[in-house]
């Protein structure tokens, strides 16, 4: 029996799992998928302290059963779906990390003047990080410093293109909706975080709050295509207003409009007729008209005719 403390409890199950998870692992390849060894010349039970052949023949059984060969297919199948697989080997992010904190700290001693240099840059090296698209690209980049998949290579130039944006302002990254997100083109999973080590999730690295019930989630691009119908909206009635009350000065003064229409802002439709329309039932006003007459025309904003006149030198 082991004592664990509970603060260390979790943390402990989880890497006996994935230490199990591998050995299995390693027992399947080697003696069942390449066939590296074999229990004849091999038996595991020699090898291993820990295996008898009681258990060897359980185990056997398992791995050849089509439970578990088309379990087995399933997972090949769902691996080769895998656009961007990454080449950092089992250490995953987590070790890139690290060998990357490593190398800074190391640039950080070399380059230091002195020794107290030296530990400013040994500190601050520690705390710098870098972003998580920077992190996906450097885990599918080879020793060469190349991208041999080219469907990454279509994301890592869209990644580009994202981080000169969101300089400029055109790209707004919005909780877990970042430069990685939007160039993938896919929402993260709600059990990771890609281009981060496998214990972080949405909650703890995008320091998310817990959604309401009653809160409704909107995309940035719904929002900004919502208020850009609302200005517009809010300027047409603007405009409807603005023509309904100098049509109402104009009736109080006694100057006639080319004709009476009804407003309506329902459909957030100009209500004046457009000139055509207007000359094809009304007389033209300024036909026939003396010297001492002038014919003039009251415009409103949007260049629309809403009164025609003439203007007399002598009354």
């Amino acid at each position: 029996m082991f004592m664990c403390d509970d603060n260390k409890k979790s943390v402990v199950l989880t890497n006996c799992r994935n230490r199990w998870k591998g050995f299995k692992t390693r027992l399947t390849r080697d003696y069942f998928v390449t066939q590296k060894k074999n229990e004849v010349e091999h038996p595991p039970w020699n090898i291993y302290s820990g295996i008898t052949e009681d258990d060897w023949e359980k185990f056997k059984q398992i791995r050849e059963s089509d439970e578990f060969k088309e379990l087995s297919e399933q997972n090949r199948t769902n691996q080769q779906e895998n656009e961007h697989p990454h080449r950092m080997g089992r250490g995953g992010y987590g070790h890139a990390d690290q060998e990357y904190m490593r190398a800074k700290i190391k640039e950080a001693l070399l380059s230091a003047p002195s020794s107290s240099g030296a530990e400013s840059a040994t500190s601050t090296s520690t705390v710098a990080t870098r972003p998580r698209y920077i992190k996906w690209i450097d885990g599918r980049t080879d020793k060469k410093g190349l991208i041999p998949n080219p469907k990454t290579r279509l994301v890592v130039n869209t990644i580009h293109d994202l981080v000169e944006k969101e300089k400029v302002g055109e790209f707004i990254p919005v909780g877990s909706h970042d430069i990685l997100t939007e160039a993938l083109g896919n929402s993260e999973h709600g059990g990771r975080v890609r281009g981060i080590a496998g214990k972080a999730n949405l909650t703890s690295f995008f320091k998310r709050k817990k959604r309401r019930q009653n809160e409704i989630m909107v995309p940035l691009k719904q929002l900004q295509e919502y208020a850009k119908l609302v200005r517009d909206q809010t300027i047409v009635e603007l405009e409807v207003k603005w023509e309904q009350r100098t049509y109402e000065i104009l009736k109080s003064c006694g100057i006639t409009p080319p004709c009476d229409v009804e407003f309506k802002t329902r459909d957030f439709t100009p209500p004046f007729p457009n000139s055509s329309s207007v000359h094809s039932f009304e007389p033209d006003p300024f036909v026939n008209t003396s010297k001492d007459e002038l014919p003039c025309e009251l415009k409103v904003p949007g260049n629309r005719v809403v009164a025609k006149g003439v203007l007399c030198k002598h009354l």
